[in-house]
């Protein structure tokens, strides 16, 4: 949580992970609608979750159609991602399956919105940690939820395995090494179903999957189940996608390592080009092979989405929003030992985490073996303040606009 001054006056935002769903469930939490007055016939119904982000309202989820009824009950559970939120807002529409009713634009089915409505998320009810009933009323319709707040600090927080036999959880060097492959068994499996089918999904990786779904995944692939490709082939797309991003957020540590974290914060506020891009790569290199291959691995696949941007409205800059913090990110120790709160450690870290990632998005293809052939950039008359990577066993980068000495070996 954060305040945010807006014309004199003071916001509250909120930041971290919001979970919701259905106080009626007893088994399944669900988003359960209800509809007041006289209604005529049933209704094929579905509803989107929106959020604002500083201002801006961006969809986070989409339940799934429920059809010929006027009291769907959806039995789902959406994780939605909150920075600086102060809203939630729920959309209830009436699918269209009318192949003449089209837009113009782009040639879809235009679906009928039946309502909106919106809360405001009070800080206090989210930071109670349980889960709390709410309810939205939009023209005659009654939509009744709830939800539960996560800290982005908890959210993120990264509890090793205590099963090794799995891959959630565990190094990512272990799991390479017991599969004898490159790159994990998951992110490849993944990242090939949702070039399959899901690269011109609308927001692909911005919208939440079922927490079910994911957790089913989740529970195949820490199995190793011999029926993981059947199960990909019949999944929402977007369950996949979160299945992805929730395996790197359960590493044990970031992708990029803690112990680097440091230099990549300072070597991309860099202002010299040629230091910001030496340091840059020579990060890379830094990197232990499985999580340097896997990370190019992924970036190659970010940047084939994002040529899908005119479809999947998803941007370089919006990938990097949604991969960036999970990525890269502050040991628990070393974010404790210089920040206070949650909101501290977003507002003073996850914009310098998202830069790196899009740094690297939008440089040209990087080969691993390149990488490897180049080993090191040595500045001639190191001139800025001592890097922090300095106390990591890295290499200092001036940021003097000087060419600098490349070393091949």
């Amino acid at each position: 949580m954060e305040l945010l001054e807006c014309g004199g006056v003071w916001v509250v935002s909120v930041t971290g992970l919001l979970q919701l769903s259905a106080p009626e469930a007893k088994c399944l939490p669900d988003c359960h609608l209800k509809c007041s007055g006289t209604l005529l016939g049933t209704w094929d119904l579905y509803c989107t979750l929106e959020v604002d982000s500083f201002g801006y309202f961006v969809s986070k989820a989409k339940t799934r159609v429920f059809r010929d009824t006027t009291e769907p009950k959806w039995d789902e559970e959406f994780e939605i991602e909150l920075e600086g939120s102060q809203s939630l807002r729920i959309l209830c529409y009436e699918k269209c399956y009318d192949k003449t009713k089209v837009n113009k634009d782009n040639n879809e089915i235009v679906d009928k919105i039946m309502g909106k409505g919106q809360i405001q998320l009070d800080p206090q009810t989210v930071e109670t940690k349980n889960w709390h009933t709410d309810v939205i009323e939009m023209n005659g319709i009654k939509v009744e939820f709830s939800m539960k707040f996560t800290s982005r600090d908890m959210s993120l927080k990264r509890t090793p395995s205590k099963k090794q036999t799995g891959v959630f959880g565990v190094k990512i060097s272990v799991v390479t090494k017991r599969e004898r492959s490159k790159v994990p068994y998951i992110v490849r499996q993944c990242v090939e179903e949702v070039e399959k089918r899901g690269i011109e999904e609308v927001g692909i990786y911005r919208i939440s999957g079922v927490a079910t779904d994911i957790q089913a995944l989740k529970a195949v692939f820490d199995a190793n189940n011999k029926d993981i490709l059947l199960m990909l082939s019949d999944m929402d797309i977007n369950a996949i996608a979160g299945t992805l991003k929730l395996y790197f957020r359960e590493l044990p540590e970031p992708l990029l390592t803690d112990r680097l974290y440091p230099a990549f914060m300072e070597g991309i506020a860099l202002s010299d080009p040629a230091a910001k891009e030496n340091c840059m790569m020579h990060l890379l290199r830094s990197l232990p092979d499985p999580n340097l291959i896997t990370f190019l691995f992924l970036l190659e696949h970010l940047k084939r989405v994002a040529e899908k941007e005119p479809v999947n409205k998803m941007s370089l800059h919006n990938l990097a929003t949604v991969f960036g913090p999970t990525l890269l990110r502050p040991s628990e120790v070393e974010s404790k030992a210089h920040l206070t709160s949650a909101a501290d450690i977003w507002s003073h870290d996850v914009m310098a985490q998202v830069q790196v990632l899009l740094y690297y998005l939008q440089h040209p293809p990087i080969s691993f073996a390149e990488l490897k052939r180049n080993t090191l950039y040595c500045s001639r008359t190191p001139s800025w303040p001592v890097l922090a990577g300095n106390d990591h066993g890295l290499p200092v980068f001036a940021d003097t606009g000087e060419m600098g000495l490349f070393i091949n070996i």
